[in-house]
């Protein structure tokens, strides 16, 4: 829509960046080919993002890089001590510490004219980026075995460098990313630029993969805009190489049904899922608590990854060995965490204090338009919230049910004088009403406003319709 504001954030995966050449790179939008050695310069000019989020690996501590002018590798990186070994990372704090420094420096070089052939701009736009602290930096779990032999140009010393991860899985580093982004990615309308150039591996299918799970999830709070970006692979016969856009998208929001070992919590998940308004104001979690389980998770896992290191005259190598391995509850967290985090700044939201017991029907109104860009659950959820205002707009004095409403909280199938068994909810009903089914609702006239919610008795019963739902279980045996 037009006048709506989005925030920028660029996301860039690093394999090796100690390695890489010098080479000019083309971006429609510039003006001049930029001879860099990394995209980051580039982007951050063309682009002009608010906020550029760098991810690393682990496997990139202490090694690959050099001292005395060794050959073949990076001058700069890492700089052993006053008596010329490599800095001490025996433990994995250690570790995250010295690949952050190392990033941070490498990001340094390249805003230097002594250092990089970039054009003045393209320096300086970057060097804004450094000093005014929006370019943030993720240190994610690697995995392999890693060696290089460096030789000194002084002495001709030859150096076998050695970076050994045990016990690893490659899907840590999903996990542990979609936890590091759901933190730092803002919550407001978003424009994602998402390069895969660089990344190693397995890196740019799971950062695309989170990056995308994340937009989803966001989308039904505001809109999210996706840019995948990658330059033409190295090295190239003649010319510079052009940084193409391969997908250029805005995120629709899609159910999502997955867990967190929580029942409120799978409630609430199920709601956004389902298109449950009222169970999403009832359930809505703290986001205090979400992040405090998140951060006890990668303590946890950062507490027993283990480092052992050999410093020897020809030999430097850590061993880096996990003791834990991550899983589908931490990435669950993540997008539980990124939802309450979005719906917390939701324009469409605001007014509405959440948690909340009882909602007036336009509180209900309200969240049900969170769920109107997936035409299936949006349609349902608006016509029974139709049929709920309708009750309202006819609740006049000569209404007979009118004087059960005015008399506190009633059963809405008391309300509506239903012969059905008022004590049977059915999961598949409870869903066909998007949460709303007669037989689990109370309903009452407040200023001649009408007031839903779930009887406290039947809270139990409601969280279990919600889990159920989220199981995609839809059998007809009564609650």
């Amino acid at each position: 829509m037009e006048g709506e504001k989005f925030e920028r954030v660029l996301i860039t995966t690093w394999g090796n960046p100690f390695g890489w050449k010098e080479t000019a790179y083309y971006i429609s939008g510039l003006k001049d080919e930029v001879k860099t050695r990394s995209t980051l310069p580039v982007l951050v000019a063309a682009y002009n993002p608010d906020l550029v989020i760098i991810i690393a690996l682990d496997t990139l501590v202490n090694y690959i890089g050099c001292k005395d002018n060794i050959n073949n590798c990076s001058e700069i990186w890492p700089y052993p001590d006053e008596d010329g070994r490599f800095e001490d990372v025996g433990s994995y704090e250690k570790v995250i510490e010295n690949v952050e420094n190392r990033i941070w420096r490498y990001v340094e070089e390249l805003c230097n004219e002594s250092t990089t052939k970039a054009p003045g701009y393209v320096r300086d736009a970057l060097r804004e980026f450094l000093d005014t602290g929006k370019i943030k930096t993720i240190v994610a779990p690697g995995i392999g075995d890693f060696k290089a032999k460096v030789t000194k140009a002084t002495s001709q010393q030859s150096i076998e460098v050695r970076v050994t991860v045990e016990n690893g899985h490659a899907t840590d580093y999903y996990h542990f990313i979609m936890a590091k982004l759901a933190e730092l990615l803002p919550s407001t309308n978003l424009e994602i630029i998402l390069d895969l150039t660089h990344g190693l591996n397995f890196m740019p299918v799971l950062t695309y993969r989170a990056v995308r799970e994340l937009s989803t999830i966001g989308a039904y709070f505001g809109r999210v805009k996706l840019t995948v970006v990658n330059a033409e692979p190295y090295p190239k016969a003649g010319g510079a190489l052009q940084i193409h856009v391969i997908e250029d998208s805005e995120i629709l929001p899609s159910p999502m049904y997955f867990k967190v070992n929580n029942q409120r919590w799978d409630a609430f998940i199920s709601a956004l899922a389902n298109g449950f308004p009222l169970a999403f104001a009832k359930f809505f979690p703290s986001k205090d608590q979400i992040f405090g389980k998140i951060r006890d998770i990668l303590e946890s896992y950062e507490d027993t990854t283990k480092v052992e290191t050999e410093n020897g005259t020809e030999n430097r190598r850590v061993i880096i060995s996990r003791g834990l391995e991550l899983d589908e509850r931490l990435s669950g967290l993540a997008l539980l965490y990124y939802a309450v985090k979005r719906a917390k700044d939701s324009p469409e939201l605001n007014g509405i204090t959440l948690p909340k017991e009882e909602l007036t029907i336009d509180e209900i109104d309200k969240i049900a338009r969170i769920f109107e860009k997936i035409p299936a659950i949006g349609e349902r959820v608006r016509y029974e919230v139709k049929k709920l205002r309708n009750l309202n707009n006819k609740s006049g004095p000569t209404w007979e049910p009118r004087s059960k409403l005015d008399t506190g909280w009633n059963p809405h199938n008391r309300i509506c004088q239903n012969n059905n068994d008022k004590n049977c909810i059915k999961p598949r009903n409870f869903i066909a009403h998007s949460g709303l089914e007669m037989n689990v609702v109370e309903l009452k006239l407040g200023n001649n406003t009408l007031f839903v919610r779930y009887p406290p008795s039947k809270e139990n019963i409601v969280v279990d319709l919600c889990n159920l739902a989220l199981s995609r279980k839809f059998g007809g045996e009564c609650r």
